[in-house]
């Protein structure tokens, strides 16, 4: 089969859409299948490349946006490289830029396509409307009403989670919908030497006290106020409990949290290159969050790989994948998150290490690249039979 993946984003981009292209691609071609990326070019470019089955067409730079970058839905160049290409199906993975790009070849070609809905764009319009209700309010309907139009134009239209299949089951969306969590690099992290471990201990003077992590982007949507102010609240309930938060990440909201919430107890650490996070994990005795926002949750699988013990906040999107006292420990409101904090620091060894297994295995099976492959080659050839 020859497929062509539409996407915004891809390597070296990091986030979570970028790493399952990735990892769809090679999953796709391991299977024997004939794949080719199409996606926003490098910061920088200004002429369409192809290299390696990666399409890569020029964008503009979105500085409001943590940098992502955008293509125009049109590119001349890479027309005349894929108009004459038989393609059997194409992948979208956004509604915008390179996705809107895809869609005019679909329908100018009359080629089957399949579109993932990733991103659940209500959680970020506060930051064009910069929080002003009435404007929010006015930007998440005309969001609502393009995501309708956009999903009843597909001939297939998957979802990484049940919160996402809802979210567009809300917006009037009534055609057959797949949910597949998308895949994920499933290996357990390699181990940290334990003398690094200690240098770092050191160095941050952690020695004798047990150790939270917070990691990933300082944004409205992650809700991170809300893990800083139950750990405060944690602190102030058991003092005599030595304990440390640690913050390591960057984001708009980063300057006004660490101004209100930096102590000897919090330490806003900043961020740091991709490939030292696991550190920061196998530091740490349990990985705090509290965002509602994901579909599937990087960091959460990132913790797990490597035997981190996860407090999560409670969301529907969750269901399926978090199991409270059986994978992970959950809590469901606010102020109940300080107790759980507790019971987390306080679990035995041996209930630990049942915990993190567990989780282990969860993550193996729910986001396995090649079980994906397969169950979206069914898609695409569901896709295929309904346009024949």
């Amino acid at each position: 089969m020859r497929i062509a993946l539409f996407s915004d984003t891809y390597p070296p981009d990091i986030n979570g859409v970028s790493t399952s292209v990735l990892l769809q691609k090679k999953a796709l071609e391991e299977m024997g299948h004939d794949v080719l990326v199409v996606t926003t070019g490098l910061k920088h470019q200004r002429k369409v490349t192809l290299k390696d089955k990666v399409l890569r067409i020029p964008g503009v730079t979105l500085p409001f946006l943590y940098g992502y970058r955008l293509a125009f839905p049109y590119n001349h160049r890479a027309w005349q490289l894929l108009k004459d290409e038989s393609f059997d199906v194409l992948h979208v993975q956004q509604e915008f830029g390179v996705s809107l790009f895809g869609r005019l070849l679909s329908r100018q070609r009359d080629i089957p396509m399949v579109y993932t809905f990733h991103t659940c764009y209500e959680d970020y319009t506060p930051y064009l409307t910069r929080g002003r209700k009435l404007p929010d309010a006015l930007l998440k309907k005309v969001v609502a009403r393009l995501l309708r139009f956009i999903g009843e134009h597909n001939a297939e239209i998957v979802t990484p989670s049940e919160k996402a299949r809802k979210v567009l089951r809300g917006y009037g969306i009534d055609r057959p919908i797949h949910v597949l969590p998308s895949p994920m690099e499933v290996r357990p992290a390699e181990r940290i030497p334990e003398e690094v471990l200690e240098r770092k201990r050191a160095e941050l003077r952690l020695e004798g006290r047990k150790v939270c992590l917070s990691l990933g982007r300082i944004a409205l949507e992650k809700n991170l106020e809300e893990t800083l102010s139950s750990f405060q609240a944690f602190r102030r309930l058991y003092p005599d409990e030595e304990s440390v938060l640690l913050v390591v990440g960057d984001g708009p909201e980063r300057k006004r949290l660490e101004k209100e919430y930096a102590s000897r107890d919090i330490l806003f650490l900043g961020s740091v290159p991709h490939e030292e996070t696991n550190l920061y994990y196998q530091l740490s005795d349990v990985f705090l969050t509290s965002s509602k926002t994901e579909t599937q949750g990087l960091t959460i699988v990132e913790a797990m790989e490597n035997s981190l013990l996860v407090l999560a906040r409670y969301d529907f999107n969750l269901e399926g994948f978090l199991q409270d006292g059986r994978n992970c420990l959950l809590y469901d409101h606010r102020e109940n998150m300080p107790l759980k904090i507790r019971q987390a620091l306080s679990l035995s060894p041996e209930e630990r290490r049942e915990k993190v297994e567990e989780a282990r295995k969860t993550v193996e099976r729910l986001y396995d690249p090649r079980g994906y492959a397969e169950r979206i080659v069914h898609v695409y050839e569901k896709a295929i039979r309904r346009e024949l």
